[in-house]
């Protein structure tokens, strides 16, 4: 269903009757959509995550996972002593020039009654509810951050609006790990995969990102990082690896190939984030040419 955006006012009117906030957002520039008698579409200066009292995109943005994966998502959000219920579902919209857009829109409402916790108890519940959102977006094996993690570009998530545009991109590839399973099993991989991502989160900071692409895959995103400080970080993750020794008689160590992609002037949409992978990848294969 397509809606058209001057009674998109009077839908919102009467959902705002019923719930606590019903709003129509953007998720790709975070931002509140206003819509007019007219069909005008205009923007609210400030973000969609101010009502959760955030200066920084929710880790959880199912906003922008229901824009992504066409389809409804649900989730609770907790601010001070409040527990909020939040629906986010896309929606087309028709402006006044009669093209069609796909926004989000977003319904919330406060189930802070104790009644709703007597059952298993308040505090257990938002426990769980918060360990479960997290864990979608870790990858078991190596508790790293997962492809959901990045498909979602929750990474992202940790800038601020002020933020720096310094980004770079790592991109790693283990070095003959198909021979470590064939050879000493699928455990021993498994641990050299545990540890290796053990490394790559040591060696980076708690604003970055170690992201297991799959397999033996792996992204680094460093944020304000110029190329020479992150040519400093693979060196340290090298030299690392050198203590992840899986044949002691033959004294073999984990290894890997790195490609770097570096710019100052990052964009939060998916063709520059595309591109800059792609150059990353080159430069990983190219690594893994020359030293293979």
């Amino acid at each position: 269903m397509v809606y058209i955006a001057k009674d998109v006012v009077k839908m919102l009117s009467a959902m705002n009757n019923v719930f606590d906030v019903a709003r129509i957002v953007n998720p790709w520039i975070w931002k509140i959509c206003n819509f007019d008698s007219d069909g005008n579409i205009s923007y609210e200066d400030y973000s969609c995550y101010r009502i959760w009292q955030k200066e920084k995109r929710c880790l959880n943005c199912i906003s922008m996972k229901a824009l992504n994966e066409k389809k409804r998502f649900t989730k609770y959000e907790f601010v001070d002593d409040e527990t909020y219920y939040v629906v986010s579902k896309p929606v087309d919209i028709k402006d006044n020039e009669g093209i069609t857009n796909e926004y989000v829109l977003e319904i919330v409402a406060n189930i802070t009654d104790e009644v709703f916790f007597n059952a298993i108890g308040k505090n257990e519940l938002v426990d769980k509810i918060i360990k479960s959102e997290k864990l979608q977006y870790i990858d078991s094996l190596t508790k790293a951050y997962n492809r959901r993690y990045f498909d979602e570009k929750v990474y992202l998530t940790d800038f601020s609006e002020n933020s720096r545009s310094e980004i770079t991109f790592i991109v790693i590839d283990m070095k003959k790990f198909k021979n470590i399973n064939d050879e000493y099993g699928h455990d021993a991989g498994d641990e050299v995969l545990r540890n290796t991502a053990k490394v790559f989160i040591s060696s980076v900071r708690n604003n970055d990102s170690v992201i297991r692409m799959g397999g033996d895959e792996f992204l680094i995103v460093l944020q304000d990082c110029n190329e020479q400080s992150a040519l400093d970080v693979v060196q340290r993750i090298k030299e690392s690896m050198k203590q992840i020794i899986y044949d002691s008689e033959k004294n073999l160590h984990a290894k890997a190939d790195f490609g770097i992609a570096y710019t100052d002037s990052f964009v939060n949409n998916d063709a520059f984030i595309a591109n800059l992978i792609k150059k990353a990848d080159k430069m990983m294969y190219e690594s893994k040419r020359v030293n293979n």
